[in-house]
């Protein structure tokens, strides 16, 4: 990628349900801008902000770096076999379902695993498998759906209220509030969903103060 920002490798893939996967080796990253400054926050019992104030300018929210990407797939153990198989993806959460058909067996007391029978798995939270290296509680979503299709990708910024200014910016451009301004449960982090009025009307989302997890995590 001679002519690309980073240079690097190239690699195109297709997975099995057809979603084109893009493998980027060797690209050198770019320099590190300005950031905005850390903000120092008071609450009820402490506040170390002393006769300083905040005051911030409307525009777009900076992007710091993509945080994940997430697929609607119609054969989900068939896909999360391909992906984490043959990535370094690592599941962080797992969400099932009640299921009567579910093939899994009954828990017996001392068992390890905390799923119960019945159940089958419709939806799965991954992060890069880096060892004892803290990395994004997750990096790509994956769920089961009737068709197949991209359902959103996921852009962090630094704090909740550059988070905040990039929504009343997008509102005023007209796209669509879907989500939001809102905490997940899963991996903590805060979001903002809005709508991307084009044809195929996918996902974008927000985010910051997502955690961090390891292997022994």
């Amino acid at each position: 990628m001679d002519d690309a920002p980073g240079g690097g490798y190239f690699l195109s893939l297709t997975d099995p349900e057809g979603f084109i996967i893009n493998l980027i080796y060797g690209q050198t990253p770019a320099e590190l801008g300005q950031l905005p400054a850390k903000l120092i926050v008071n609450d009820v019992l402490a506040a170390p902000r002393v006769r300083e104030f905040q005051r911030f300018k409307p525009g777009p929210a900076a992007v710091h770096k993509l945080g994940h990407y997430g697929l609607c797939v119609k054969n989900f153990p068939a896909q999360v076999d391909w992906y984490t198989r043959n990535f370094n993806l690592m599941p962080t959460d797992i969400l099932y379902v009640p299921d009567a058909n579910a093939k899994n067996a009954e828990m017996t007391e001392g068992e390890d695993s905390p799923k119960p029978a019945g159940v089958k798995d419709v939806a799965i939270f991954c992060h890069i498998d880096r060892g004892q290296d803290l990395v994004d509680h997750h990096t790509f979503f994956m769920s089961s759906n009737k068709t197949a299709h991209v359902h959103h990708c996921s852009f962090e910024v630094h704090d909740f209220d550059t988070q905040n200014l990039g929504h009343q910016w997008l509102a005023a451009q007209g796209y669509e509030s879907v989500w939001g301004v809102g905490r997940h449960i899963l991996g903590s982090q805060i979001f903002d969903y809005c709508e991307w009025k084009c044809w195929r009307r996918f996902l974008l989302i927000w985010l910051t103060f997502l955690g961090r997890v390891g292997c022994s995590s």
